[in-house]
């Protein structure tokens, strides 16, 4: 009987033994689990940065400048001015449209309103405009109402707001805008009233998706 229980006794610790050697031995699995899931995190975000950094330097980049032929209503009511637009970047722009406001202020300064553009922005399908093409321009030809333009004349600033869409060749959304104000003193030489660098909204196109 004695050697019976001693027999169990032994059985037991061996089987105790055992459990804990397994636990101990599944340390190890556990640790190689969260090592492995790290490393697929890592992969991951390194991928994502890799990708980001390859666009940024791969994409359109639009610019213009207030530096083109310009008519200014001196002689007439008529406006008509010619911005050099530049595609700057490797890849094409594409679905490029253009927008302008235009309004005679008697202060030094005027900022649109979102709501402004809605309203009154007038709109030119450009299309497509690859990288280093020669001879683009955005043009604002349009009259300017009677009083504005005899405002112009009398000393009042005429100021030109101009906005471009267009989606990049990895169907990401970016918008452009741009200001130029114009007094008689100063002949047809433009002042900047106000740049914003090009930027990706991350929200839904006004005008354009980047879809297919």
């Amino acid at each position: 009987m004695y050697g019976v229980e001693a027999m169990a006794k032994f059985r037991r610790r061996l089987c105790s033994r055992g459990r804990i050697a397994l636990k101990f031995d599944s340390i190890p699995s556990v640790l190689m689990m969260i090592a492995t899931a790290a490393t697929t995190v890592f992969t991951g975000c390194q991928f994502f940065l890799t990708r980001q950094t390859i666009q940024i330097d791969q994409r359109a980049w639009l610019s213009y400048t207030f530096s083109g032929e310009t008519k200014l209503p001196v002689a007439d009511n008529h406006l008509d001015i010619r911005l050099p637009l530049n595609n700057s970047g490797k890849t094409p722009a594409f679905k490029v449209v253009s927008s302008a406001l235009v309004k005679v202020v008697a202060g030094p300064a005027w900022q649109p309103t979102e709501d402004d553009w809605r309203r009154f922005q007038a709109i030119n399908n450009i299309g497509v405009v690859l990288p280093s093409e020669a001879g683009r321009w955005l043009r604002i030809d349009s009259d300017v109402p009677p009083n504005d333009a005899a405002r112009f004349r009398n000393g009042d600033r005429l100021f030109v707001y101009v906005r471009v869409n267009y989606c990049d060749a990895f169907r990401r959304y970016h918008q452009v805008n741009r200001c130029g104000s114009y007094s008689i003193k100063d002949g047809n030489a433009a002042t900047y009233c106000g740049t914003e660098s090009d930027e990706d909204t991350g929200q839904s196109p006004p005008v354009q998706n980047c879809r297919p």
